[in-house]
């Protein structure tokens, strides 16, 4: 498991999310927003001018962002790689189900969840602590189903109840369609993952940038 963000770290990655979001575009949902093919986007998005523009044409649209703007955990959440923030509704799931997850025994039902899932999810999960969730399912088979749709609720319940700036600064991550309603997300609070959960997810799912699927 890696260490805790340092504080340099964290004032390093906070200054690149709140200053660069251009860095944070998914690339389908910056090839949407430019109208242009994912070749030519990723050409213009390495160009430095070009990013620092759009940077700037993006900072007028989601609005100026405060590091105190949410609380730390919610923060180092939001500061994970955009590989991560893609699949935290995933992640989030599998820690729901995680007593479901670690009930399967056979190995051809684990080998169809770890398809589902990814190993590190899988793993994540087996390790995890009880956070006190009801939520679970007796039906293997009906599982990555229940996974994804516990997940997604507590991640849209989550995302609903920061910060605009920040929550749309994320929400800029996700692939088109993830949210309803578009980029900007809507509707009142939902459920959100409980705080030890977010911890567990800060600490122990930041893998190396050699290892992009380890969970140590």
């Amino acid at each position: 498991m890696m260490a805790a963000i340092v504080p340099e770290d964290f004032a390093r990655d906070f200054a690149r999310f709140a200053d660069r979001p251009i860095d944070y575009v998914g690339p389908e949902r910056l090839a949407a927003m430019l109208g242009i093919g994912p070749a030519a986007t990723e050409r213009l998005a390495a160009a430095p001018r070009f990013a620092k523009r759009l940077s700037g044409l993006l900072i007028e649209d989601l609005g100026t962002c405060r590091a105190d703007a949410a609380g730390a955990g919610d923060l180092r959440i939001a500061l994970l790689p955009p590989a991560q923030v893609d699949r935290l509704p995933l992640a989030i799931g599998c820690l729901c189900h995680a007593d479901a997850i670690r009930r399967i025994i056979l190995g051809q039902a684990r080998a169809r969840l770890v398809a589902a899932v990814g190993d590190d999810l899988y793993r994540l999960a087996l390790h995890a602590p009880d956070f006190g969730f009801a939520a679970d399912t007796e039906n293997e088979e009906a599982l990555p189903l229940a996974i994804v749709e516990a997940g997604t609720r507590l991640f849209l319940g989550w995302l609903r109840r920061l910060p605009r700036p920040v929550a749309r600064r994320v929400a800029l991550m996700l692939p088109e369609g993830t949210l309803p309603g578009g980029v900007s997300p809507s509707g009142g609070p939902g459920e959100a993952p409980p705080a030890a959960m977010l911890a567990y997810l800060a600490e122990a799912w930041r893998p190396e940038p050699s290892d992009a699927g380890a969970v140590r």
